[in-house]
């Protein structure tokens, strides 16, 4: 089942629904809110990775523990 399947079969319009969710992201953006539950904030696409190598990855700190592989000295 597609999701305007599920949207129609609970007696919503798809394109309604998409129109209310994009007005609710713009107001967010606007106020600066961000939600867990948006995704948007979550990822990071690939082609920025590979672009801010830098910018996403994990910052080490002195307080991080190094967890590379390392062997046991008493092996």
């Amino acid at each position: 089942m597609s999701r305007a399947e599920a949207i129609s079969g609970n007696g919503y319009d798809a394109e309604d629904v998409d129109r209310e969710i994009a007005a609710d992201n713009q107001r967010a953006d606007e106020l600066g809110l961000v939600f867990d539950s948006d995704a948007r904030h979550d990822q990071v696409a690939p082609a920025q990775e590979a672009a801010n190598p830098a910018k996403t990855a994990k910052a080490k700190t002195p307080d991080t523990p190094d967890t590379t592989d390392t062997e046991d000295a008493a092996a």
